[in-house]
């Protein structure tokens, strides 16, 4: 009788243990990148408009913003 050999799961080559062991380095990673982004895009007005007013406690600092701005442009 020959003894069963099954591989546990895996993604891209890495196990599971290994998965769960890179999973906070990358969350905190993507968090760094997805921040970057807001703030070099908080210049374009559609970004303000449909992101970052729209956060639940510091929306209201890119409401004044772009109200300054709409009454500059008047």
């Amino acid at each position: 009788m020959r003894p069963q050999v099954t591989s546990g799961l895996q993604v891209a080559g890495f196990g599971v243990k290994r998965l769960s062991q890179w999973v906070p380095t990358l969350a905190v990673w993507g968090g760094a990148a997805g921040l970057g982004v807001l703030y070099f895009a908080e210049k374009i007005p559609m970004i303000r408009r449909d992101v970052l007013q729209n956060i639940p406690v510091v929306g209201a600092h890119w409401r004044k913003m772009v109200e300054e701005a709409d009454a500059e442009a008047q």
